[in-house]
């Protein structure tokens, strides 16, 4: 049975935008947005209406979900498929949805979750450069230049093409620094995570450096709920928001 099938049985309409209210992706709506009475009301169509001076707005106004037409049960479901790390395929198969609206919105949750745990300054580059905290504990991204005494780890993005113009990626890593501990603990994140990038192909530099980014963030919170941060960042962020789809 599917991921589709199993859920359908347990959320309804109403269950899951009561679900994206609570987590912050739906804005949870106390007034009106044009004359700030607090007389309104959750009417068919999806809309909110003021009783006072009468007005409608939809119930997707300033969220990621704004003129999209995704159900909301499918977009609780590509978050769950983003938070296990399923592929595009399988995503496509225990949800029904495309896998072009797939990688759209893991594109987004990807760029979202990286900007909001990183700074909103972050500007994709061919590299990544990696140390740790002073605790040792969580691996950190810096702008700067490695330093040789620093405990730290830089991976250069190289670009190349195959053989059927498609653009594949290798990695070189330095790592440099005196504690040993340190450097273990950045192998280790390393070795862990460069397996994801054997079968990547057709994905830009820039896309390539958020989804690094991506990784030590899931290495990082990996003892923690990864749902709370990724709908943390949906709800506060400042990512372009989705182009308006036909017909939404």
């Amino acid at each position: 049975m599917k991921l589709e099938d199993i859920s359908t049985n347990f959320m309804g309409v109403k269950e899951c935008k009561n679900y994206l209210r609570e987590v912050g992706v739906l804005r949870t709506f106390s007034k009106c947005i044009y004359c700030g009475s607090k007389q309104i009301g959750y009417i068919r169509r999806e809309k909110v209406k003021c009783y006072i001076c009468k007005m409608e707005w939809a119930q997707r106004k300033d969220s990621i979900l704004e003129n999209q037409n995704l159900s909301d049960l499918s977009f609780i479901l590509l978050l769950k498929c983003y938070q296990l790390g399923l592929s595009v395929e399988t995503t496509n198969f225990e949800t029904s949805v495309s896998s072009k609206i797939i990688k759209k919105y893991f594109k987004y949750f990807r760029n979202s979750l990286v900007l909001y745990y990183f700074g909103e300054d972050l500007k994709p580059q061919d590299s990544v450069n990696l140390s740790l905290s002073q605790s040792g504990e969580k691996i950190t991204f810096t702008d700067k230049e490695i330093l040789p005494i620093e405990p730290s780890m830089k991976i250069d993005i190289i670009q190349t093409k195959s053989i059927k113009g498609e653009y594949l990626y290798k990695y070189e890593t330095q790592i440099t620094g005196s504690s040993t501990k340190y450097i273990t603990e950045l192998q280790r994140f390393w070795r862990s995570r460069k397996q994801y990038f054997e079968t990547f192909t057709g994905f830009g530099v820039a896309d390539m450096f958020y989804y690094l980014l991506e990784l030590v963030v899931r290495y990082n919170e990996e003892d923690q709920d990864f749902i709370d941060i990724l709908t943390d960042s949906l709800g506060g962020s400042k990512y372009p928001a989705l182009e308006k789809e036909n017909g939404g």
